[in-house]
């Protein structure tokens, strides 16, 4: 019975003279430039050429999966790939480990930089708002806060959250908001070195843990 499947440029052959493999239809019409092939090709057309379709297997599971030569199978005609499996060596396994720990670390710190990217909550008169704290604002942050620190206690200072509310505090309610924002701050770095300090830790690619999608204690999941 012919094989009606349509072979594409990107489909797999294989070569029967030499069963050179794989090979494509852009190489077949390089080598045979007095035939005139119509696109795309049947499978049943390419045996008279010299050349077979090679078919998908079963994919199989395991450590590195590499393909072997292509195998005939006599009771349909066709040829199909084949597999070849094995566990990783001690050196793969080192050096998996090595390179899942750092993608895992470098998972963690894009964490971190989102949550402080996104800012650090503060309640304030039952309102909550959120504080900018990346660096140049924190630099901001930093300058009002040596100012307020040696003004009088009745002194005002408006100041702006990521909202683009302004807010005027005290001298207390500021120093009061500064040492909420900076322990925040100061407990997320803590939660990130923590977690990278295990993963460090660790000697099994297994054991290695998940990183959450914040640090911010008010909803900490993972993936």
């Amino acid at each position: 019975m012919q094989d009606n499947f349509s072979i594409y440029d990107y489909f797999p052959l294989i070569r029967l003279s030499d069963l050179k493999y794989p090979m494509y239809m852009p190489q077949v019409r390089a080598s045979t430039t007095q035939t005139s092939f119509p696109m795309p090709i049947k499978a049943f057309m390419l045996e008279p050429f010299g050349y077979m379709p090679v078919y998908d297997s079963e994919y199989p599971t395991g450590d590195v999966v590499t393909e072997g030569d292509p195998q005939f199978n006599e009771e349909d005609g066709k040829w199909y790939k084949t597999w070849e499996v094995r566990d990783f060596t001690e050196e793969e396994i080192a050096t998996n480990l090595i390179n899942k720990k750092s993608e895992l670390i470098g998972q963690a710190n894009n964490t971190l930089g989102s949550d402080i990217w996104g800012g650090i909550k503060y309640d304030f008169k039952g309102v909550s708002y959120l504080v900018e704290v990346v660096p140049e604002k924190l630099t901001t942050l930093l300058c009002i806060k040596s100012l307020v620190k040696d003004a009088e206690e009745d002194d005002l200072f408006p100041f702006s959250f990521m909202d683009e509310t302004v807010v005027t505090f005290t001298k207390a309610e500021f120093l009061l908001m500064w040492d909420s924002v900076m322990k925040s701050l100061y407990e997320l770095n803590k939660k990130f070195w923590a977690l990278r300090d295990q993963i460090k830790a660790v000697t099994k690619i297994e054991d290695l843990p998940e990183i959450p999608f914040t640090f911010k204690p008010d909803d900490i999941q993972t993936t």
